[in-house]
């Protein structure tokens, strides 16, 4: 053989077998010696980890019925290094929004914009099925409100997040916000799903939450509060029902109120639960718990009697008198007449211990314990040292300032014998923070009780007054306070009461906030809407009417 040949046949030999070499080199490093390393790459490329949404908690109402819900949606964003600008027309038709945006958001140097965020799953699926390069979809929930305007403010609402603004949404967000999962899926280059590699982290579902609430009874307090406002053209109103068994909040509403469905009209306005945060002087709704202060006190009992002639008090300049002059007269007639100079002199006899004492433990100065976010404590005055004319005004609801909850929490305390329950929302509440507490003795609670019936039978509260059923309760109206004293020509209009008085079986206070016109006392604006929500709310409690029995 020629030389030649022989070393051209070596060489190509030996050529191969170094191919052959740095092939199986190659092989060894990907199959056994970097294996992992590769693998880790290839996944790096591939795989990818993607987050999945859970559905916030339900809240219901004692009967199960849907107050805020999630509802499934899908946010479409997009990667501007793969998105084509020629699409942007096709993509704003089919997502609604104006290309005037999309141009606007559109960057090629980021690598995420959104292109519209929770639309209905139907329509996200019609654009993602047109298959626009770099655009991708994402699911998630969106916050639905059955019960719309008619308990926004305790209810609250969800952010675009999904996270609690306002109301419960913000108190329990840990309990109804849950945890999201995510899990590594493998994806073509495209973004198409092939296979689950791994969970990564479990999901864990929002909790549910039971409140107290009747869906029913709340909407007869909306609607009976709304019509109220409306017709006497007030600034504002809150209405509140106990059961006066445990205390649960059976109803809780305001106005004005709106719709957390529809957040473009929302004002700030509409916002606070003023139940629990607006804090108010009461006026003459003060003189029930005055009274009961005196009896508990030992001083005064029912048959007590006083003269009610005009005083003079150290500190005011002006004679302190009723409209008329009654004589002299018993307890009953004193809160029947609202009387005050009967409470200021019972008060300047009491002095101001027994009558602080007696308010704060009655729950005034002190929150309810619902922890709702923005409840407010008020005002319980304590001076060191008392003048007659601060004593005098306690006496009849100046002074002090209280909210809905806390009157109708005292209140509660004269129809359940003196019994003071700690106020509940949630049912079967684990979180109650306080437990029953005598602050009256039963005998007491009963004489307040018939004083209360007789405020409705013979006093200012007769338009409270209900066919089938008695009724106890108290009047209030207090002038409004500004920067430069009180204003004569606006009020605050309270009515407290409860039935039936026998077997009392709810609380309702009623608030009416600077109604306009010629009516605009207690006993003519709050109490015909504590008549109206009663008339409504007994037979729907199966409270069995008077002439039934």
């Amino acid at each position: 053989m020629n030389k030649i040949y022989v070393w051209r046949f070596y060489f190509v030999l030996i050529v191969l077998a170094l191919l052959l070499g740095v092939m199986l080199a190659r092989a060894l490093d990907l199959q056994v010696l970097n294996k992992e390393f590769y693998i880790e790459q290839g996944l790096q490329r591939f795989e990818r980890v993607e987050e999945f949404k859970v559905a916030r908690g339900n809240i219901v109402d004692r009967n199960g019925e849907p107050l805020a819900v999630s509802t499934p949606v899908t946010t479409i964003w997009a990667d501007p290094r793969e998105l084509k600008l020629e699409d942007l027309p096709a993509i704003s038709k089919l997502s609604g929004v104006p290309l005037s945006v999309l141009k606007n958001r559109y960057d090629p140097k980021k690598h995420f914009i959104y292109i519209a965020r929770q639309l209905a799953p139907a329509d996200a699926d019609l654009l993602m099925s047109q298959k626009f390069s770099g655009v991708y979809s994402v699911n998630e929930f969106k916050r639905f409100y059955p019960a719309g305007e008619i308990i926004s403010q305790l209810i609250g609402f969800t952010d675009i997040n999904d996270h609690g603004q306002e109301g419960l949404e913000l108190e329990y967000e840990t309990h109804l916000s849950g945890h999201d999962g995510s899990k590594s899926i493998l994806k073509t280059r495209k973004g198409d799903a092939i296979r689950d590699v791994k969970m990564i982290e479990e999901a864990q579902a929002g909790e549910d939450i039971q409140l107290t609430i009747d869906l029913q009874l709340q909407y007869i307090a909306y609607k009976e509060l709304k019509k109220a406002t409306t017709k006497l053209h007030a600034q504002s109103g809150s209405i509140v029902i106990l059961n006066i068994e445990n205390n649960e909040i059976l109803a809780m509403a305001n106005m004005p109120s709106f719709n957390p469905n529809d957040r473009a009209t929302l004002e700030g306005i509409g916002l606070r639960n003023r139940v629990l945060t607006n804090q108010y002087e009461p006026g003459s709704v003060m003189k029930t718990f005055t009274l009961a202060a005196a009896l508990e006190s030992g001083k005064f009992n029912e048959q007590s009697i006083i003269d009610v002639k005009p005083m003079r008090i150290s500190g005011r300049s002006t004679v302190l008198e009723d409209p008329r002059y009654y004589g002299e007269i018993d307890l009953e007639t004193i809160l029947a007449k609202s009387s005050n100079v009967g409470v200021t002199k019972i008060a300047l006899e009491l002095g101001d211990q027994p009558m602080w004492r007696k308010f704060y433990e009655l729950g005034f100065g002190q929150s309810s314990g619902l922890g709702f976010p923005g409840e407010v404590t008020g005002y319980l005055p304590n001076h060191e040292k008392w003048q007659e004319v601060q004593l005098s005004s306690l006496s009849f609801g100046y002074g002090i300032t209280v909210t809905p909850m806390q009157l109708a929490q005292a209140t509660s305390v004269i129809a359940n014998e003196g019994v003071k329950l700690p106020v509940k929302l949630l049912k079967n509440n684990q979180y109650l923070t306080s437990a029953p507490e005598t602050v009256m003795t039963k005998n007491n609670a009963k004489i307040l009780k018939n004083m209360m019936k007789q405020v409705v039978e013979k006093g200012t509260g007769s338009k409270a007054a209900l066919n089938n059923y008695s009724v106890a309760g108290k009047t209030g109206t207090a002038r409004k306070v500004s920067s430069e004293g009180y204003i004569d020509d606006q009020h605050t209009a309270t009515f407290i009461g409860f039935a039936p008085v026998e077997e009392p079986k709810i609380v309702v206070v009623v608030v009416i906030d600077s109604p306009q016109g010629e009516l605009y006392g207690g006993g003519a604006v709050a109490a015909p809407v504590f008549s109206s929500v009663m008339q409504q709310a007994l037979p729907l409690l199966n409270v069995i009417p008077k002439e039934a029995i």
